[in-house]
């Protein structure tokens, strides 16, 4: 799209709130304009076609820099109250302040008044606000989350205001990073992380080592940032993005205002072992107390051949797993005739007038979500029969309701395969 090309000359402005000034034309509307024109989010802010091009080139493999469009400077200007600290820090009402102690330790102190964040900051603290989105925002970033295939519920949007000189020391998150600088100028320093892939910590230099971290090691870790690290100037208008567990370390130019939009994704273990946990404890054999000992030889001979017994019947558990039931959006069932409940699922009514609302539940865990199918009341009594029937057919149901159209069934039917309520 033309607007992608429009960019940001950041050479030339100081901040973004002076250039924006020069753009008044829209200003109104720029948020709506934005919404509605960037789709997808990933395109306007990448240049990517969509957001299975961005998870193959950049996604957990490399940092971008790039400068961002002007409608989206137009929308994060006028959601953000004109990059103004003060306004922003008394509109959330509460800051957590970052601080370095006398032994060069970052230190955080939580839900600080507005009144006292704002005298930390010209103190030359640095201000971290959650909150800070507007309903705008929130649209905004639920949208991203949906192209990067999570739940929104895994992304924070927050804000950084630093004062010239504040930075951080060397670390790495577990995070995936995108940081829009809004006003001011800052420096990265970046670096891919060989000592640990996909890690579950945070980390600081210098800090102790967890336990779990310190088992995912495949080296020792480093005690400074690498001699040879990537060196980004990131200026008011530009976005940089940074790969969950690189090492990055940074100073502030000057005063300086960025907005941090961090993305906590699952793993594969999370997504699976808690398909495979609530499946399991549908069943009592499974929900019973655990022995794993006692006081004589007898005892925990018992246990141990209790404890194989549900180990070998755990692999036709982990066995009756499918893709379509822990994620029916990965692999519809198309043209299926024989299905069957979801193990992984539930189904709620929602009585409404002269309509009801069926609440679908896919149980993964972090990466749970509700579908909602609407329909009137007359299905009421079908969507009751299908949440107690372990198998379902259309032929079937048609004869239990034969004053239900045969073609309404069918478009029931399909809309809880597609929820991820029946599986085949």
């Amino acid at each position: 799209m033309a607007y992608v090309r429009d960019r940001v000359p950041c050479g030339r402005v100081a901040s973004l709130r002076n250039f924006v000034r020069q753009h008044r034309t829209e200003a109104r509307t720029a948020t709506r304009y934005y919404l509605r024109v960037a789709s997808p989010i990933l395109t306007s802010l990448f240049g990517t076609r969509d957001g299975l091009e961005f998870r193959r080139s950049y996604w957990g493999r490399t940092h971008v820099h790039r400068k961002l469009p002007l409608p989206a400077i137009r929308m994060f200007e006028q959601e953000l109250l004109g990059f103004d600290v003060t306004a922003l820090v008394q509109r959330v009402g509460v800051a957590d302040v970052w601080f370095r102690s006398l032994e060069d330790a970052h230190r955080q102190v939580s839900s600080v008044s507005a009144k006292d964040a704002l005298a930390f900051y010209d103190a030359g603290h640095t201000l971290y606000l959650h909150g800070a989105a507007t309903p705008a925002l929130a649209e905004w970033h639920r949208r991203l989350a949906d192209e990067l295939g999570h739940p929104a519920d895994r992304l924070t949007f927050s804000l950084f205001a630093g004062k010239k000189t504040a930075g951080t020391r060397c670390h790495f998150d577990s995070l995936e990073n995108f940081t829009i600088q809004l006003r001011g100028h800052k420096r990265w320093r970046l670096s891919p992380n060989k000592a640990v892939d996909a890690p579950l910590d945070n980390w600081v230099t210098g800090e102790a080592v967890p336990p779990e971290l310190r088992a995912h090691l495949t080296r020792a870790l480093p005690t400074r940032m690498s001699s040879k690290p990537i060196e980004v100037d990131l200026r008011a208008g530009e976005l940089l993005y940074i790969p969950r567990g690189w090492w990055h370390e940074t100073e502030t130019a000057d005063d300086s205002l960025a907005a941090f939009v961090a993305f906590r994704p699952a793993s594969w273990a999370d997504l699976i072992t808690r398909a495979l946990h609530y499946q399991l404890h549908r069943d009592p054999y499974w929900r019973r107390n655990v022995i794993v000992g006692g006081p004589t030889v007898q005892d925990r001979e018992a246990a141990r051949r209790e404890m194989e017994e549900r180990l070998a019947s755990l692999t036709v558990q982990v066995r009756d797993l499918t893709v379509h039931a822990i994620a029916p959006e990965l692999a519809p069932m198309l043209g299926s005739t024989s299905l069957r409940r979801n193990p992984l699922a539930s189904l709620e009514l929602e009585p409404g007038g002269d309509r009801v609302t069926a609440v679908v539940r896919v149980h993964r865990g972090i990466l749970e979500y509700d579908t909602r199918l609407t329909a009137s009341r007359a299905f009421a009594p079908l969507f009751e029969a299908i949440s107690t029937l372990e198998k379902v057919s259309i032929p079937s149901l048609a004869k239990q309701f034969p004053r239900l159209a045969r073609k309404d069934i069918a478009t029931l039917v399909n809309g809880l395969t597609d929820a991820g309520f029946l599986t085949s």
